[in-house]
């Protein structure tokens, strides 16, 4: 997402187990996406290591409730991010 400032945002998953921080994310970020399609593999190499942040995802053992209003359905529940492998 292109923010006023002229910079982005982006997001990415990367599959590992709770606590796990890599000492160069960036550099394992890029390792982990450089095969896939541009403009994926350019992300990581516009990255201030030190903006990056780190957190670690629960998993909820109990579904969100959800409030269906009429004929729309809204949930409380965030979208889904795709993982990378």
């Amino acid at each position: 997402m292109r923010l006023p400032d002229g910079t982005a945002e982006w997001h990415a998953v990367l599959r590992a187990p709770a606590g796990v921080r890599h000492p160069a994310p960036v550099a394992e970020t890029h390792r982990r996406s450089g095969r896939r399609h541009d403009p994926i593999p350019t992300l990581p190499n516009a990255v201030d290591p030190a903006s990056v942040l780190h957190h670690d995802p629960a998993e909820l053992t109990v579904p969100l409730r959800s409030f269906p209003a009429a004929r729309t359905g809204c949930s409380a529940t965030p979208p889904m991010t795709p993982s990378m492998p």
